[in-house]
């Protein structure tokens, strides 16, 4: 685990169909480019963070995410985590910064070997920029933790993991 950003996947008909309407309903170029100056609260506006207030794009211009406190969804010892955007897939993802002495290479490589479906997906690993990691993967719509506080018993089981 890296950063300890552990995150719940959901996979019901509804809930990705769900995630695709608001995906065409909020994204588009011009938002993401205008977020600097949008007031939106995240939660993070006080967190020990300097946000460069720029549209990033990395892989090639594949990946895109503003550096902003409204698109970021969460910080870590290793880390900060945004909301951004996929442009070969047309679907929003989570991006993680990271400077590059912080990233172990054999975790990147368990990270690109492992996959199940109750396992976060691994989109990509960018390294383009000086000193920055990006790993970018699948966006969910809540984390582990919330997830077991909205659970009935509080723990997982074959129940609630299907």
């Amino acid at each position: 685990m890296m950063g300890g950003l552990i995150c719940e996947r959901r996979t019901s008909a509804a809930n990705v169909n769900q995630v695709a309407e608001e995906i065409k309903l909020q994204h588009n170029q011009n938002q993401l480019k205008n977020d600097a100056s949008i007031n939106n609260e995240s939660g993070f506006e006080d967190y020990d963070y300097e946000y460069s207030n720029e549209l990033i794009a990395f892989g090639n211009s594949r990946f895109e995410y503003s550096d902003v406190p409204s698109k970021c969804i969460g910080h870590g010892s290793f880390g900060t985590v945004f909301k951004g955007y996929d442009y070969k897939c047309a679907k929003a993802v989570a991006i993680k910064k990271m400077n590059k002495f912080n990233v172990k290479p054999d975790e990147l490589k368990t990270m690109q070997s492992v996959s199940s479906g109750f396992l976060v997906s691994l989109v990509d690993i960018c390294e383009e920029q000086t000193g920055i990691t990006h790993i970018v993967m699948e966006l969910c719509d809540t984390d582990l933790e919330r997830f077991l506080q909205n659970t009935p018993i509080g723990h997982l089981n074959e129940i609630n993991l299907t």
